[in-house]
């Protein structure tokens, strides 16, 4: 859109200068066009000075104006391929001045080594993307990271004529940043389940081991440690093994003795 704007921009100025020549005078004088050229070229407003060259070589011809005409075309031409990151349609259109010795030649001239040189670091700087995209494909983030790292530190990447290239470093590396940061986050999730997971586990265990072994037996509060050392003697006496009893088995033991009104247990307190 910008070209054609540009294109209608250059026919309005040849027409405009040829209806001003036309009113003014028979025999064209072309002093001022030849004055407001020189002002448009060294404003470097090529496209501008392109137009006025078209009107002059209309009403005026001379080698001088065509030859113009050709190096203007090509400035241009390039200059429209440089802004749409054409690289080697600049190198093209400038070919034939790279090694221009007058101004306007040493212009495409300029224009033919700005467009080589951008030229061999988009190449450069596009093998480092797509390598960066490849680790990316078989799950090496890390390894795109720091390529695209390196990358985007890059000086010649700034560059405006290589924004395009920039905008997509950047937006690779925010895409894996953002799978990363996915990626703790599950695993955070999966980590805290995990915690819970495991907290309800001991849970369940220590409500498994509260069984009836290990509750407090009603009334055994008043039983003294002497009376339990003496019924695992009694116990040993009747001949079995009192290390087979818990604490909790003698306290029964010792219970049902009382409630029986003995002193020694026998063997039917604990059956």
């Amino acid at each position: 859109m910008e070209v054609v704007k540009m294109k209608i921009s250059h026919i309005l100025i040849t027409a405009l200068a040829l209806l001003t020549l036309s009113g003014c005078q028979a025999k064209p004088d072309t002093t001022k066009l030849n004055s407001n050229l020189n002002d448009a070229i060294s404003a470097k407003k090529y496209e501008k000075a392109e137009g006025i060259n078209d009107s002059i070589q209309s009403l005026s011809p001379s080698n001088t104006s065509a030859k113009r005409a050709k190096v203007l075309k090509a400035i241009v031409s390039a200059q429209d391929a440089i802004r749409s990151e054409n690289f080697s349609l600049a190198i093209e259109k400038t070919n034939d001045y790279a090694n221009g010795s007058k101004s306007l030649e040493r212009v495409a001239a300029r224009l033919h080594s700005r467009a080589t040189t951008l030229r061999k670091a988009n190449k450069s700087l596009s093998t480092q993307l797509s390598s960066a995209k490849s680790a990316v494909q078989v799950g090496n983030g890390d390894q795109a990271l720091n390529t695209l790292n390196q990358l985007l530190d890059s000086k010649t990447i700034k560059k405006p004529e290589l924004k395009n290239l920039y905008i997509q470093a950047l937006n690779l590396r925010l895409s894996i940043n953002q799978t990363n940061n996915s990626d703790n986050t599950s695993s955070t999730t999966a980590s805290t389940s995990g915690t819970s997971n495991q907290s309800s586990s001991i849970d369940k265990t220590d409500a498994s081991s509260t069984t009836p072994e290990s509750e407090p037996i009603t009334g055994s509060d008043t039983i003294t440690d002497a009376e339990i050392q003496q019924a695992r003697d009694d116990i040993k006496g009747l001949g079995e093994d009192p290390t087979y009893f818990s604490n909790n088995d003698v306290r029964r033991a010792i219970l049902k003795m009382r409630a029986a009104g003995r002193s020694h247990l026998t063997t039917s307190d604990w059956q």
